[in-house]
């Protein structure tokens, strides 16, 4: 369908930003995301501090931020 096409470029550069993380800060942002998860469950789940949890996530989105930015578009 035409809707599934038009959020195809979304996908890719969301694929290509997740790539980019450690795997413990893409573990963060699924199970934030994904799951649904607080910072606490997410903390539960990996065995780690929530302030830890919270930090990796924060960490994620300025990384991936500035993967999906205009201004990092390689040509």
């Amino acid at each position: 369908p035409a809707e599934e096409v038009a959020e195809w470029p979304r996908d890719a550069r969301l694929a290509r930003a997740l790539a980019t993380l450690s795997s413990e800060q893409r573990e963060v942002v699924v199970l934030k995301h994904q799951s649904g998860m607080t910072f606490a469950d997410v903390a539960v789940a990996l065995e780690i501090n929530p302030s830890t949890a919270a930090t990796r996530y924060e960490s994620a989105l300025q990384k991936m931020r500035a993967t999906v930015s205009p201004d990092s578009t390689t040509e």
